[in-house]
């Protein structure tokens, strides 16, 4: 069994930095506290202290940073913009172009494509449910053929939509094909 590289947990790596860091804070402070010598005592207890900071700063930087943030916040979005539905894309979308406001312009060269590539995405998602209901309120209008030509141009957007979307239209959607098909055959 292969594992794609894009869809692996990072958190694990954080999980080991941090009992690494747990770890050796407990040895350096237990060292300190079982050795006679002074100068062990003393060297163990500075490393202990540069184990703390460090360890702080890592913890900072990985957790508050507004990079990281944004980066755990676009990877939720992306596993989730076939599935959801579109008012909670949105509002995810929003909170991650809150974050993408306040990076610096260093930083937001770094996520303009892919926060606009979500953008566009969700603006489709947007488009393609508005022509959805549209055809939904013409599929009954005209003559046979016209009402055929009507839902197939209505599948092939209603099939563009996320599952969460769809679902929401497929009570409209079933009985028009099933009136379609009785019309057909008779």
């Amino acid at each position: 069994m292969s594992i794609n590289p894009k869809r692996t947990n990072k958190r694990g790596t954080v999980n080991i930095a941090l009992i690494l860091i747990g770890v050796g804070l407990i040895l350096f402070l237990l060292l300190s506290l079982i050795s006679d010598s002074q100068i062990i005592v003393i060297l163990s207890f500075s490393l202990f202290l540069i184990t703390l900071i460090l360890g702080s700063f890592y913890c900072y930087f990985h957790f508050m940073d507004k990079t990281s943030k944004i980066r755990k916040q676009l990877t939720q979005l992306q596993s989730q913009i076939t599935t959801a539905p579109l008012s909670i894309l949105k509002s995810q979308y929003l909170a991650v172009y809150e974050l993408y406001l306040k990076l610096s312009e260093k930083e937001k060269r770094n996520f303009y494509a892919k926060i606009n590539n979500f953008r566009e995405t969700i603006e489709d998602h947007l488009k393609t449910q508005k022509k959805v209901e549209l055809f939904l309120e013409n599929a009954v209008k005209g003559a046979l053929e016209d009402q055929k030509k009507n839902f197939q141009l209505l599948m092939q957007h209603f099939q563009k939509l996320p599952s969460a979307e769809q679902e929401k239209y497929f009570s409209q959607i079933n009985p028009l094909k099933e009136r379609l098909e009785r019309e057909n055959s008779s």
